[in-house]
């Protein structure tokens, strides 16, 4: 897909739109500001590359990145980005409110993170307390949306940007803290992309490794 609909290039008041701005505003508190502000080129690229990917074949993707703060600032820009060219849901889910979810039962939340058609789960703390007892359950329901090949990105916290595959291969290693045993496998294989996406102001771009 070459040419896409961004969302800071979308008319709030066409009707074309207006399912879209509906289920997005549900989902993005801030829609209206994703919609109005129009990122630096370089993060535009950065949004391009992740939106391609959650719209190909390789459409589980590992972003590792030095600042997760950073990241969080480019999801809402990718999320709509798929929405609007898909017309398919997309949300961006903690951990933690995966983890309160499973203790409470709710039964909403989780639905939505097993068949949300593009989930984003931004960095996650592998010593975090309540995976000790809900990782198996969450690797579970990864493991279904793999199944039904939906779209998923995570990211990584990394001391340094990767030089090179193995060094990569590493750091997405660490995703078992998260996910278990079966963090590795979800995040390896045919349909997985690792990409090593370099905060604006050191360079700015996002660079696909495997």
């Amino acid at each position: 897909m070459n040419d896409l609909i961004y969302p800071w290039e979308v008319q709030p008041t066409s009707q074309k739109w207006m399912w879209h701005i509906g289920y997005l505003s549900t989902t993005l508190p801030n829609v209206t500001l994703v919609m109005r502000y129009v990122p630096p080129e370089d993060k535009q690229e950065q949004i391009k590359l992740l939106s391609t990917y959650t719209m190909g074949t390789r459409n589980w993707v590992v972003c590792l990145c030095r600042s997760p703060w950073y990241m969080r600032e480019l999801y809402p820009y990718v999320t709509s980005t798929f929405t609007f060219n898909t017309s398919k849901r997309s949300a961006i889910m903690d951990v933690q409110q995966v983890l309160d979810a499973i203790y409470s039962k709710n039964e909403e939340v989780l639905d939505t993170f097993e068949n949300v058609d593009l989930l984003v789960i931004p960095c996650a703390d592998p010593d975090h307390f309540g995976l000790r007892t809900a990782k198996s359950k969450i690797a579970s329901m990864l493991t279904r949306r793999k199944a039904k090949q939906l779209s998923t990105i995570v990211d990584v916290l990394v001391p340094e940007l990767p030089s090179g595959k193995q060094q990569m291969m590493a750091y997405v290693q660490t995703l078992k803290g998260v996910y278990g045993d079966l963090g590795w496998d979800l995040f390896n294989g045919e349909h997985a992309k690792w990409v090593s996406v370099r905060v604006k102001g050191g360079g700015g771009n996002a660079r696909a490794i495997r």
